[in-house]
């Protein structure tokens, strides 16, 4: 299985002399087909071995000399080619004479935006898992007194329990079977009675449905508008989920943080407690 994936993006504004790497200037016309082959072989490579990337680096070469289009077609097809599910870092090298904002979006929304929401996946698991571990070991421990609140219970009969028990199933079944013969009877009478609601009105409303049926402009026109609307909602949700997602992130961690010392004394009471006499706890 490879986690780890170097991508080599060539092109650079200008040779610099120090510079050892591959490189080409000035080929702007290359850049295109170079990133549709560098898909090619993502694929070929994920035919021959499980790629479940941890880490992605863009190396150059100056990576961040693609345009947005080019940034948007390269990461939208890794995300349509890789199991990103694993990601925890990408690594994307920048000139800042490149970068221009509306290519600072692309990286974010398109890179900052996925690594932090699996950060937030990853701490929110690990906060329910300490939770419950808490949770079960508190139950553990009520289990404990509820036996031993059974063997101080001793001056409640067997049989008067059983009989107890008898009674409750008998009158719930009976309660059962009572509103089922209230729900039968509840729906025959109203799937009769829509039925003949619908015998009136049903023949008129299809003749007019028939002679009227139109699409009228102006729906369409709403409808185009709310799609737009709702593609606007996502970029901005998008946006204002980053800072959210940190906010979270921290109070994720924090709750980690402290609760900590709470697993600690959860191992230290049943250290002590499995250090004592075995308690005979049989009936």
């Amino acid at each position: 299985m490879i986690r780890h994936l170097y991508f080599h993006i060539p092109f650079c504004p200008k040779l610099c002399p120090y510079c050892s790497f591959y490189v080409e200037t000035g080929a702007k016309n290359k850049t295109t087909r170079f990133l549709e082959a560098l898909l090619r072989h993502v694929e070929s490579a994920g035919d021959a071995h499980e790629l479940r990337p941890e880490t992605i680096y863009f190396g150059g070469g100056t990576p961040s000399a693609l345009t947005c289009q080019q940034l948007e077609y390269l990461l939208g097809g890794l995300r349509e080619r890789l199991d990103l599910r694993a990601m925890r870092e990408w690594t994307f090298e920048v000139n800042p004479a490149t970068v221009r904002a509306d290519k600072a979006k692309v990286l974010r929304d398109d890179v900052l935006y996925a690594v932090r929401q699996k950060h937030q996946d990853l701490l929110t698991q690990l906060a329910v898992s300490i939770q419950g571990y808490l949770a079960i070991d508190l139950v553990r421990k009520n289990n404990l007194e509820l036996i031993k609140g059974v063997d101080r219970a001793t001056t409640t009969t067997i049989s008067a329990l059983r009989t107890a028990v008898i009674v409750a199933q008998a009158l719930a079944n009976q309660k059962l079977v009572l509103d089922q013969i209230t729900a039968l009877n509840t729906t025959t009478a109203n799937l009769i009675e829509s039925t003949s609601q619908l015998l009136a009105t049903q023949g008129v409303a299809i003749q007019r449905q028939s002679a009227e049926a139109t699409i009228g402009i102006q729906s369409l026109q709403r409808s185009f508008d709310n799609v737009y609307q709702a593609m606007d909602s996502i970029d901005t949700f998008k946006v204002a989920a980053l800072d959210s997602m940190k906010q979270t992130i921290g109070t994720l961690q924090g709750e980690i943080d402290k609760a900590q010392s709470y697993l600690t004394r959860v191992r230290v009471s049943d250290g002590k407690s499995t250090s004592g006499n075995d308690l005979n706890l049989s009936l």
